[in-house]
């Protein structure tokens, strides 16, 4: 009785994280075929634009947003303009 009830727990353990490596699988896919700030799918860029390297690297390079947003953080309310400020309020 005891074993199985020990093989019950164990198959909800593997099975919990079973779900959890599918969620990662999920995730990882995501990141790796979607464009992080616009949200477009790899395969647009590959077939009618620059390709996905150019986009990603130069394009939308999420080391510039986030230099952008330090920026506006640093920089003083009074002294930023209309979209700085705007960014600022997000």
């Amino acid at each position: 009785m005891i074993i199985i009830l020990i093989n019950i727990i164990f198959g909800i353990i593997i099975d919990a994280f079973g779900g959890l490596r599918e969620q990662d699988a999920e995730k990882y896919e995501l990141i790796e075929n979607t464009c992080y700030i616009c949200g477009k799918e790899k395969n647009i860029f590959e077939t009618l634009g620059k390709g996905w390297d150019c986009h990603v690297l130069s394009e939308h390079n999420v080391y510039n947003y986030l230099a952008f947003l330090i920026y506006v953080d640093e920089k003083e309310r009074n002294d930023c303009n209309g979209i700085e400020k705007y960014v600022k309020d997000l």
